[in-house]
């Protein structure tokens, strides 16, 4: 809650399936004597009251159909005038009207009030699970195809929120089916109202923060956090636009603003990706990325006859941080092959990683640790002892 002069902006993100209990809470406010300024559609997070001296002053708050015409919203105005109630506004989906000076109206009561209310929440309400199912499909998907998980900011942020996004998702849906299929509709307690306030809240924070997290997966750090600190100074700059003008031209602006970072996003990743692989075929590009081998042919006191081509990769996440360097050489008349994948680790994740791969390395490989540095190596090179390699990189 926060004070501005003669003003008051209170916490009101909440969703059409609490139209009672948000009419309760106007009601309640009324009565201490505030009313509600707000003058223009939009969803807010927090809505502006300023005193009243209207003592008689009550509100009714109907849940709004999905994709309602122009038509709809006059009948529906022309009719609550009729009754007694003249409009507020429409927040988050719920239309707020107030009565009329010196008239005592009622909330429309019975079955056939409460039928057609259920029917527009089960409206909205299959209209949010189909975008639920989507983005839990869609964050599925990016987890199975983001490669091994910890070498994936994705996949780390997927898998440290799996639980309480499981959780919220339950308990969201639960609100919304019993508020759907209960038969005397009631209003919600306060804390479940706020609590489904808050998830709904969340959930697009959860959502940002996803967003960031593939971004960090195809840009640099420093591009994704570029791009992450412009989209959010934009989308301050329209809220303004979202709290003062029609709703639908926020819409398209956001809409706006949202392409045009997911576009910078993608050409930024051309140019600085988070991801690198490289082919070496001669031998300037290999002095480029000479360093990144660890171990070279060179320092196992081995001299190659051609070099047919190599590789070189790079990926990770802000636990561990993967490279991987692979040369082929014509060695004795025979192809050789030696690759080194080296893992700098973070958060105290070198002793696990040493011990994940020890299960995984194979009879003409060697795993080394160094601090906080894993280094698997693989030179299946006939007369060469693992000592030459032990040696080479104690050197390194």
């Amino acid at each position: 809650m926060i004070l501005v002069r003669e003003e008051r902006y209170i916490w009101f993100r909440y969703g059409p399936e609490d139209y009672l209990g948000v009419r309760e809470k106007l009601n309640r406010l009324a009565a201490q004597g505030w009313e509600l300024a707000e003058k223009r559609d939009c969803h807010c997070c927090f809505a502006r009251f300023t005193p009243t001296a209207r003592t008689e002053l009550t509100y009714d708050v109907e849940p709004v159909p999905l994709l309602r015409k122009e038509e709809a919203v006059q009948d529906a105005v022309l009719t609550r005038e009729a009754e007694g109630w003249e409009p507020v506004a429409t927040l988050n989906g719920m239309d707020i009207y107030r009565s009329i000076p010196l008239r005592f109206p009622k909330p429309r009561e019975g079955e056939a009030a409460a039928q057609t209310r259920r029917t527009v929440l089960a409206q909205r309400y299959g209209a949010s699970v189909l975008a639920l199912l989507a983005v839990l499909a869609a964050a599925v998907y990016l987890y199975l195809t983001g490669g091994t998980w910890y070498l994936s900011n994705l996949s780390l942020w997927l898998m440290g929120t799996a639980l309480p996004v499981t959780v919220g998702g339950l308990f969201w849906l639960g609100r919304r089916t019993v508020n759907l299929t209960r038969r005397t509709p009631r209003p919600a307690p306060p804390w479940s109202m706020m609590a489904g306030s808050v998830l709904a809240a969340l959930g697009r924070v959860w959502l940002l923060l996803t967003a960031f997290m593939l971004a960090l997966d195809q840009l640099t750090t420093a591009a994704a956090c570029l791009v992450a600190l412009c989209y959010l100074a934009a989308a301050g700059a329209v809220s303004g636009l979202w709290r003062r003008k029609d709703f639908g031209l926020y819409r398209r602006v956001a809409a706006l603003v949202t392409g045009i970072a997911i576009l910078s996003a993608y050409l930024l990743s051309l140019a600085y990706p988070g991801r690198v692989s490289v082919s070496i075929l001669d031998e300037y590009t290999r002095l480029q990325y000479r360093e990144e081998a660890v171990v070279q042919l060179e320092d196992l006191g081995l001299e190659g006859e051609e070099l047919l081509s190599g590789s070189y990769q790079r990926s990770g996440s802000f636990l561990v941080t993967y490279t991987s360097y692979t040369e082929y050489w014509m060695l004795d008349g025979e192809m050789a092959t030696l690759s080194t994948t080296s893992y700098v680790c973070r958060l105290g994740s070198a002793e696990w990683l040493y011990e994940q791969l020890s299960a995984e390395v194979g009879a003409e490989e060697i795993l080394y640790r160094n601090g906080t540095t894993v280094v698997r190596f693989s030179a299946p090179i006939e007369g060469l002892t693992w000592e030459d390699v032990a040696a080479a990189l104690n050197e390194d």
